[in-house]
């Protein structure tokens, strides 16, 4: 027996609505600075991988969600990207999960990371046969 693709598209939408919803509800405060502006945020310093990955792996995750709630495979190789893209976005974003948030909206934020993962890798490896 085959599961769905609606079924991991779905899981993916329930991890993203309950990570908004702990998010907004335990996340915490901001570290102090000394200053107001943060030089590490400017688009120019940040290198090509980590502007294109986010890109990719956004991209990937869209078409696989529509993809997966019209219960069709994607093709292979945007879910091979997105998984190659994954890893580094979720780099990205430690450096502001880890210090600011609490321990409810890290583990929805690492619920979404795992929901994505199995989306990826459910249109990887799972095909419909040709009828």
């Amino acid at each position: 027996m085959k599961i769905g693709y609606r079924v991991s598209s779905g899981a993916v939408l329930v991890a993203f609505a309950a990570d908004f919803v702990v998010g907004t509800w335990f996340h915490g405060t901001p570290p102090p600075r000394a200053t107001g502006f943060d030089p590490c945020h400017l688009w120019v310093q940040i290198g090509v991988m980590e502007k294109l990955s986010p890109l990719v792996c956004f991209v990937s995750s869209v078409v696989l969600l529509v993809q997966g709630l019209r219960n069709r495979p994607a093709p292979r190789w945007l879910a091979v990207s997105g998984l190659v893209a994954l890893p580094v976005s979720v780099w990205l974003s430690l450096w502001r999960v880890m210090p600011c948030y609490g321990g409810p909206a890290k583990t929805s934020f690492f619920l979404c990371i795992v929901a994505l993962i199995w989306m990826h890798l459910h249109n990887l490896l799972q095909r419909r046969p040709v009828a």
